[in-house]
């Protein structure tokens, strides 16, 4: 507690400085590791697939090994400079925060490298484990489609999760022996000046027999931080969930209480973080001392902190009262210019309504039309015998079928199977349709989104589409996406006037190098930056899958093009509750999901 009091002001802005740090200098680093990617591989657009094969490929792991070392240097920098202030008065003087920082940039090039060996080790320790998870679920969950597996859970997926669980707790094990073991090479580095490899080695030696005591130590600092940050982040939600409930329908005072609400959420969010960073840092430097640590800290001219304020106290507080209700003014014009009276939103089945009725079938697509959709979403495959079936897994298992795939099965060995898992004859409502079967009884009544399915097997899937689509004079009538960006070009391609999307969860690139309409998008990268990008790039967003009525609010007040749910009824009912909100409901029904008070 006392390093606290005497050095809170120098580890506040030692902290403040390494958070800029990082937006000035890491992130565009990392921006620019990625544009180099891009380049490499001469694609202008990676999603999630392509993304996961980078970091299964040797240069993924080259790239992993230098963004993981410069990400665990960057966090050591602003911890060292910590540490380095609270190790300070040891050598007679108080460092400010600045100097500490400086000082802790000065030794990027040792912190870096340390960390890049750390990463190194744990990643090749980690190789045998995860190739052993890896082999677990190959031999035990790839002869069916994998969402049998998640939604049935049979005997195979119960072992296969065991046999993981063991090997990843034994990873965890040695990874924690060897993190206390290294615990020590942060101040060794920054108060010592101590080389990579030997502060590793001289870590060592100093922890050794201390493993117990450290984990002790190291339990009880955890509780306390989580005491506390609870204590903090319950305080802070009391205040913001005050101040959003004295509200009034006078637009200044929205304004007002809308900016104070997020500053005080801001606020309490950085005083956690704060307080983690601080403490850890306090911590370590007692660990250092208790097992041996004897670095002293020189002070250069200049390094000395100024105490003392600039003029008197109340001066201050006037300035900063002052500055602090125009921020909230800014804050909270910006929160309340981006929440409409009107919501513009269209709702998508998806796979029909999935949670009342099996998936993609003609009872889901009815009882949609029924909930009042505007559109359905269906997934379509190539059959053995050319037809386009809707199906979503790559096999029927989930559903009480053969193991036989869509590609090697007939249409009507496919429609033998009832997803109702009903005794009887299969009823064609509750059966695997045909795609058009499917737009014929939809026709004029609700539009289409087509999501091609691939699983590696494409004959002319695209083309049988639009073939089925413009059989039936349904082109205004249908959207086309696919997780494969190359397909959805294929369709532009085709038809250029046609209306097509990416569906991803993650992307990375050029959004402006696809020639698409919209973006199908995991609800959790629906954020209002990306929503206004995709605007500004004359791409709608498309959120999926959302069945919880607030998060569909959200979504709503993000600016979000269509909510993509399993449950249209829920989400026809959210628009028209909506509808009765004022201004002021809306900007506290808005607030309070986006500083997710809603939890």
């Amino acid at each position: 507690m006392s390093e606290l009091k005497a050095n809170w002001m120098a580890l506040v802005c030692a902290d403040l400085l390494v958070k800029a740090l990082v937006v000035v200098v890491v992130a565009p680093l990392t921006a620019l590791a990625w544009r180099l990617y891009l380049v490499w591989t001469g694609k202008p657009l990676l999603t999630d697939a392509e993304i996961a094969g980078f970091f299964a490929h040797p240069l993924g792991w080259v790239a992993l090994l230098v963004l993981g070392g410069a990400g665990v240097a960057t966090l050591a920098i602003g911890l060292g400079a910590m540490v380095r202030v609270v190790a300070a008065p040891l050598s007679g003087g108080l460092t400010g925060g600045v100097a500490a920082v400086v000082a802790a940039v000065a030794r990027w090039s040792t912190l870096f490298r340390v960390s890049a060996v750390i990463i190194g080790v744990l990643a090749a320790i980690a190789v045998p484990f995860l190739a052993g998870g890896y082999a677990a679920y190959r031999v035990l969950l790839t002869e069916y489609d994998i969402n049998y597996y998640l939604a049935d859970k049979p005997p195979e997926f119960y072992l296969t999760a065991g046999i993981v669980g063991v090997l990843l707790t034994v990873l965890g094990v040695i990874w924690l022996w060897l993190g206390l073991r290294w615990v020590l090479v942060l101040p060794l580095v920054m108060l010592e000046d101590v080389g990579p490899i030997d502060s590793l080695r001289r870590s060592a030696a100093m922890t050794r027999a201390k493993q117990w005591w450290l984990l002790r130590w190291g339990v009880v600092w955890l509780i306390t931080i989580w005491i506390v940050s609870t204590c903090l982040s319950g305080v802070t939600y009391f205040l913001t969930r005050l101040i959003l409930d004295k509200s009034s329908d006078a637009l200044w005072v929205i304004t007002l209480v809308a900016g104070g609400a997020m500053i005080v959420w801001a606020i309490g969010q950085l005083l956690v973080a704060l307080v983690i960073s601080m403490s850890l840092a306090i911590a370590w430097m007692r660990a250092y001392r208790e097992l041996g640590g004897t670095g002293e800290v020189k002070t250069k001219p200049g390094e000395e902190a100024t105490t003392g304020w600039l003029g008197s106290r109340l001066k201050w507080m006037v300035v900063g009262l002052t500055a602090a209700t125009l921020v909230a003014l800014l804050v909270g014009a910006w929160a309340v210019q981006s929440v409409s009276l009107e919501d513009r939103v269209t709702i998508t089945a998806h796979r029909g309504a999935s949670l009342a009725a099996p998936e993609n079938t003609m009872q889901a697509f009815e009882l949609a039309i029924d909930a009042g959709a505007d559109f359905i979403e269906l997934d379509v495959q190539e059959t053995k015998d050319g037809r386009v079936a809707v199906v979503h897994d790559q096999d029927l298992v989930r559903f009480g079928g053969p193991a036989t795939k869509i590609w090697d099965a007939t249409l009507a060995e496919l429609q033998s199977v009832d997803f109702s898992g009903e005794e009887g004859s299969p009823k064609p409502e509750t059966s695997v349709p045909e795609l058009g079967e499917v737009l014929e009884t939809v026709r004029g009544r609700v539009k289409v989104n087509i999501e091609l399915k691939y699983y590696g097997h494409d004959v002319k899937l695209e083309q049988r589409v639009i073939d089925l689509v413009e059989e039936l004079a349904m082109a205004d009538q249908v959207v086309v996406m696919s997780l494969k960006a190359p397909a959805v070009e294929k369709v532009r391609a085709l038809r250029p006037e046609w209306t097509v999307g990416l569906l991803a969860a993650k992307t990375l690139g050029d959004l402006d190098a696809m020639d698409i309409d919209f973006l199908a998008v995991h609800h959790g990268l629906a954020t209002r930056p990306f929503i206004r990008r995709s605007h500004d790039r004359g791409q709608e967003v498309h959120a999926w899958t959302v069945n919880d009525p607030v998060l569909m609010s959200s979504l709503i007040s993000r600016g979000v093009d269509v909510l993509i749910t399993d449950d249209p009824a829920t989400a026809r009912r959210v628009l028209e509750e909506r509808s009765e909100l004022s201004l002021t409901e809306r900007v506290i029904l808005d607030l309070t999901v986006r500083l997710g008070l809603n939890q």
